[in-house]
């Protein structure tokens, strides 16, 4: 039963996630194809280097743009921050490695690319509206 509920909750979090990332795509095609480029290239940037720290001068650099107009475009495009969507991408990736793997918080984070657990832990209460260790104990005692 237990391995059943990790299964159930982690179908549902892809589930949700899918959702998620297909409203962003429906938003993106009504807008300007030159400026949706970047938000994709930003998006496949910070979702390939999910694992280490991102910095925005990087990813400017990376994309060969300003940070200025890197976050410009972002916002604009997605109607969030690059530090949000970046945030809430590592944090993506902390749930499916408890959920999948059941690891520590402290595991989970270094493969997000977060140093400090206590930051990840301020940043899923943030975004979970959640601890990490009511998510953990929620997934883990699903029905």
């Amino acid at each position: 039963p237990e391995n059943n509920n990790k299964v159930c909750s982690l179908i549902f979090s892809l589930l949700s996630e899918f959702n998620r990332r297909y409203e962003e795509s429906l938003v993106i095609k009504e807008k300007d194809s030159g400026e949706i480029a970047y938000v994709n290239r930003i998006k496949r940037y910070v979702i390939s280097n999910a694992h280490k720290v991102i910095k925005l001068n990087e990813v400017a650099a990376a994309l060969h743009i300003s940070v200025s107009y890197l976050c410009i475009v972002f916002k604009k495009i997605t109607g969030e921050s690059v530090v949000s969507y970046i945030n809430k991408h590592k944090i993506d990736v902390i749930k499916n490695l408890i959920i999948s793997k059941n690891l520590s918080l402290k595991e989970a984070c270094s493969f997000a690319g977060i140093t400090d657990p206590a930051y990840a832990s301020r940043l899923f209460r943030k975004y979970e509206n959640q601890s990490l260790r009511e998510f953990k104990c929620s997934v883990i005692n699903t029905p």
